[in-house]
């Protein structure tokens, strides 16, 4: 099997337990605090991770206790460390309610470069995809990163994520010129729409329209829907959800359907899989899928390829 090419960002993030989420001119208490590692990138390298699939993660990371943490977190998941690059590394505040609803207030820092140089001594020949996390889009060096992307010959997915849907028309207009399979989440997409669309199908078929490629959008139900020409289909969500954290949940849904996909599933079941991982990662209290059910998640995977019944995870 060929390897997924990871580009994305690996960050710390510091999470918070809120009664509510702030609406804005009101003081807030933290229930309980605790730091994690985070980032788009980091999160969808964990679910390859996890389900012992082939992928390499390019993600930066400078100076400072943030950038140590980080490297010393994805090391102990067994994920490459992020490349050491100039400047401090930045963190994100998560603040996550009693239903899972999250909040994030971002301070940036070298975690969000790019470099062309770290695709050097890799064979395009031998990556199956390459996965690509929207967030660093949104910061420095982004012209860098399209560059590379317009001269790339493969197959590209593009894990738009909360910043990515903020970049200008400009850029996005660029980024559907190079026909990728796109991921959103359902806010992601209403974003993306920029009040245009009246209906979320109808949003999704534009964006369809656009690339000319395949979107996927992960519900806030916990359900997906799958767009492909001008079919758009509704994955539904597993019977039992049990929200704690959703923080993560797009990242994991999207990497979870492209690994799904590597490993020969049809979209559909790719689509069912990936709501299945996604309702194990909302259940955590982490962003990331607990080891601990790592291996029911393989053995979920292996089930559906063979074409056996699945029920819904514990």
């Amino acid at each position: 099997m060929k390897n997924v090419l990871m580009i994305g960002a690996s960050a710390a993030d510091l999470a918070a337990s809120v009664k509510a989420l702030p609406k804005g001119n009101e003081d807030l208490n933290a229930e309980r605090t605790w730091l994690r590692a985070g980032g788009e990138g980091y999160c969808a390298a964990a679910v390859f991770q996890s389900l012992n699939m082939p992928y390499t993660l390019l993600s930066s990371a400078g100076e400072g206790q943030y950038a140590d943490f980080v490297r010393e977190s994805l090391k102990a998941r067994g994920i490459t460390p992020p490349l050491k690059v100039s400047g401090i590394t930045g963190c994100t505040y998560t603040m996550i309610d009693p239903k899972g609803n999250t909040g994030m207030m971002m301070v940036p820092g070298s975690e969000y470069s790019f470099d062309a140089s770290e695709l050097e001594g890799i064979d395009e020949s031998e990556i199956s995809w390459l996965y690509v996390s929207g967030d660093l889009f949104a910061h420095e060096r982004k012209d860098e990163l399209l560059k590379v992307l317009k001269n790339w010959r493969g197959k590209i997915f593009l894990r738009l994520g909360e910043q990515g849907v903020m970049i200008d028309l400009l850029l996005m207009k660029a980024l559907y010129g190079l026909h990728p399979v796109m991921h959103l989440t359902e806010a992601e997409a209403w974003t993306l729409a920029r009040g245009q669309g009246d209906s979320l199908i109808a949003i999704v078929q534009s964006v369809t329209k656009e690339t000319g490629n395949t979107v996927i959008v992960y519900l806030q139900n916990g359900g997906c829907l799958y767009a492909e020409g001008r079919s758009c289909i509704s994955i539904p969500a597993p019977k039992t959800m049990n929200d704690k954290d959703l923080s993560g949940s797009g990242a994991a849904h999207a990497s979870a359907f492209l690994a799904a996909v590597c490993a020969g599933m049809k979209p559909r079941s790719a689509g069912s899989f990936a709501d299945l991982y996604a309702s194990e990662v909302r259940s955590c209290e982490e962003n990331v899928l607990p080891s601990e059910s790592a291996g029911r998640m393989r053995r979920r995977m292996a089930e559906m390829i063979l074409g056996k019944e699945v029920a819904d995870p514990e």
